[in-house]
């Protein structure tokens, strides 16, 4: 009797349902009314095909060895072909949502009846009324919105997919869009989440967890509600049985097993100035002018969507342990008072003259690490570390910074292409001074602001006599550079220094306006000692790596390719190797800045294992910036040191040089990246003329005040009894082939007529 009264009581409840659904459909015609013309249009069924919204996937990135980094998602999704999807998740999902799946037609009556009494029967929502066809158009297209009208268009869209799609690519279909919870859509995100894994290892208890997920997600949450997760999975475990797809006993295993109890994240999250850099390369808008600006597409919308949605796997050219040993390298750095756990050092705040209002500050420092011959970026470390409220990337950050002396290094380079050698001389005396226009190279009508004459004095007030080219960078003579520049002509620095990579541009504008700070301007003679520009560790790191590659330039870039979820490749890196300069020059400067590392300013970038290296420090004004950029053969890096915050501060109080800290934190950092690997010398440079003293003369015979009108002389006098950096004599008086002279080896004095007595044009230099 009371098996009875409960089977009665069970058919009462499943009548109710079915009266009350019935009722429903018969007010909710009633109430449509004037729509019946609508309804009438969404249900009828015709031959238009059903389109599909593309599905979202999750984008990897991966370092340059193919281990993931970060990844990139609008909804957590990584979709699998049904081959790699395991029985035991198809057939829980199969079992607990439409067991007749492959049975009956798009809609089935009788399935709906069935579920209904079945979940009755259970108290819990073991199995789904809809199809899985209705489901994958209701998910894809319709929403769930509760209305006859949806639901009947569900119907006629559900129809009309079985005759596009067959079962196999539906089922498909639907478990890749199925949510899971926790973010997770498609059993091969939830897989992941939830267990760390891939979808075809799941087992039974773990499929039917997922299969019992489907009906209430955030309310069968195993991490949030684990006690009806757990009742939730029994029930499929159940359903499974029922249908002969499990043994009872193999059910009882399942249901066991313990639940899920903490998200496995896939890819943890490198909060990185790398990761950072390539989002934005491939995102934004100010990024069209960088290798990889429109590698996703030409609209910010087809990008956003690419890498969000799009499953790409996006391979860089990161290496964490050298990434590793840039943060060891700057927290074991000698700045001043050291470096705090954060990375940063103490500054003084700044004071604001004008209101007298105190901004704190910090100081830290950026490194950046290139390949050579290819321009791949291995390091970029911006600065202390980047946070939720600071995303600021020194490294790379349009600012800029001074560069200070180690500009120097692209004057060099010009000079070289113009035929001069490291055994030319000229005056480092201090003080000095220039005009800061060429009128050699520039004759517009010369501003009234620009006439006077411009004093120069050298680092700490040093003096300086005439000495050769090498000897000059050794010292880091300001003076010396000053003049050279206006030898050379800055317009030409300028010219090789963005063949090199340097600068997003250049200008002849002959106002100093803060706006065109970031191009090189040949109107500025202190740019050829490095102030009136900024510059960034980036385009430094870039623009040396030219040396280091034999005067060949290859763009920094970070990403090396992308694939598809497929694996196929939809964007490599373009290579598009330029030379900037000869290779004699770029051997001569590298010849004129290992001089630097072993006997200069950069002595402390010596690397103890007798890896060769070259490089130049750079110390602006009051010791606001301290810079060391320098090479091996196989690596480039630049290390910037000073202020993080609002203010450029004096670090030391004014007293610091890139020399001491900045080469120290660079020797740290290649010493660890270059250990263990052979020794790679530097080639070397073929033999050059003999040096000549290189002074300018205007015609009033006062030191660069040069005008229009004014005929610029340049001097090369012979050099007797050196031979610092050639090696060898000339003979026969090299340059122009027309000079006599004897000469021997190295050391020997040369009395061969100079190659020109006037400033050479610009169509014509002299020889190496």
């Amino acid at each position: 009797m009371h098996v009875f009264g409960r089977t009665l009581s069970q058919v009462t409840r499943l009548l109710l349902i079915v009266a009350i659904g019935v009722g429903a459909i018969v007010l909710s015609v009633v109430a449509l009314g004037p729509g019946a013309r609508e309804l009438t249009r969404a249900t009828s069924f015709t031959d238009d095909p059903v389109e599909l919204p593309v599905l979202g996937g999750t984008s990897v990135m991966y370092d340059r060895y193919g281990k993931p980094l970060q990844s990139f998602e609008a909804e957590k999704r990584d979709v699998v072909t049904l081959d790699k999807i395991p029985p035991t998740v198809i057939e829980s999902v199969l079992a607990v949502e439409d067991s007749g799946f492959y049975r009956h037609g798009p809609v089935d009556a009788r399935s709906i009846l069935r579920a209904a009494r079945t979940n009755v029967d259970s108290g819990g929502a073991q199995q789904g009324g809809s199809t899985i066809t209705q489901q994958v158009i209701k998910t894809s297209i319709t929403g769930s919105k509760r209305t006859v009208r949806r639901k009947l268009s569900e119907a006629r869209l559900a129809t009309q997919l079985e005759k596009q799609m067959t079962k196999d690519q539906i089922l498909e279909r639907y478990l890749n869009i199925i949510y899971l919870a926790n973010n997770s859509y498609g059993v091969q995100a939830a897989a992941q989440s939830y267990w760390g894994v891939d979808v075809g290892k799941l087992d039974w208890a773990q499929g039917a967890l997922l299969a019992a997920l489907i009906r209430n997600p955030n309310g069968y949450d195993p991490l949030r509600h684990p006690v009806a997760a757990r009742t939730q999975r029994r029930l499929a475990l159940r359903r499974l049985v029922t249908t002969g797809r499990l043994s009872q006993a193999d059910a009882d295993r399942a249901n066991k097993e313990p639940l899920p109890k903490a998200l496995h994240i896939v890819t943890n999250r490198v909060d990185d100035y790398f990761v950072q850099e390539v989002e934005d390369r491939l995102l934004n808008k100010t990024n069209a002018d960088t290798v990889e600006g429109h590698a996703l597409g030409k609209t910010y919308k087809e990008r956003y969507n690419a890498f969000f949605r799009g499953g790409l796997r996006i391979y860089t050219t990161y290496d964490p342990a050298a990434q590793a040993a840039a943060i060891q390298a700057r927290q074991q750095s000698n700045v001043p008072g050291g470096m705090q756990p954060n990375g940063t050092f103490y500054l003084p705040d700044y004071v604001d003259p004008t209101n007298g209002k105190v901004y704190p500050q910090f100081g830290t420092m950026a490194i950046v690490s290139i390949e050579p011959s290819s321009g791949a970026v291995r390091v970029l470390l911006g600065g202390p570390g980047l946070s939720k409220t600071n995303r600021y990337d020194i490294a790379t950050s349009r600012i800029g910074k001074t560069p200070g002396s180690s500009f120097k290094t692209f004057v060099l380079a010009a000079a070289m292409e113009q035929g001069y050698v490291p055994s030319d001389l000229i005056s480092g005396g201090s003080p000095c001074g220039f005009q800061p226009d060429d009128p050699r190279y520039v004759n517009p009508t010369r501003p009234s602001t620009l006439v006077a004459y411009q004093p120069v004095h050298n680092y700490g007030g040093e003096g300086g006599g005439v000495e050769p080219l090498t000897n000059q960078t050794m010292v880091s003579s300001n003076c010396a550079f000053a003049q050279l520049g206006q030898v050379v002509g800055l317009r030409k620095v300028d010219e090789v220094a963005k063949a090199m990579g340097l600068g997003n541009c250049t200008t002849m504008d002959p106002s100093y306006k803060p706006s065109t700070a970031r191009c090189l301007n040949a109107w500025r003679g202190q740019q050829a000692f490095g102030e009136t520009i900024s510059v960034t560790p980036l385009d430094m790191a870039d623009s040396y790596a030219t040396i280091a590659n034999d005067g060949v330039h290859n763009d920094a870039y970070f990403v090396d390719r992308i694939a598809d979820r497929t694996g196929h490749i939809v964007w490599a890196h373009p290579s598009a190797p330029q030379r900037a300069m000869s290779i004699q020059s770029a051997r001569l400067v590298t010849q004129i800045l290992q001089a630097n590392v072993q006997g200069g300013t950069g002595t402390a970038a010596q690397l103890s294992s007798g890896q060769p290296s070259a490089g130049k420090t750079g110390t602006t004004e009051n010791a606001n910036n301290l810079w060391f950029v320098g090479y091996t053969p196989q690596l480039t890096t630049a290390v910037w040191i000073g202020s993080g915050g609002t203010a450029e501060v004096p670090i030391a109080g004014g007293g610091a040089t890139g020399g001491v800290y900045a080469a120290y934190s660079w020797n740290l950092f290649m010493s660890a990246v270059l250990a263990g690997q052979p020794v790679v010398p530097f080639p070397a440079p073929k033999p050059t003329r003999q040096g000549f003293v290189l002074t300018m003369t205007p015609a009033d015979g006062s030191p660069l005040q040069l005008t229009d009108a004014e005929a610029v002389t340049l001097d090369q006098k012979p050099v007797t009894g050196t031979g610092t950096d050639n090696g060898t004599g000339t003979g026969t008086g090299s340059g122009t082939g027309t000079g006599t002279g004897t000469g021997t080896d190295s050391g020997s004095t040369s009395t061969g007529t100079p190659p020109s007595s006037t400033a050479p044009p610009i169509t014509s230099y002299p020889p190496h």
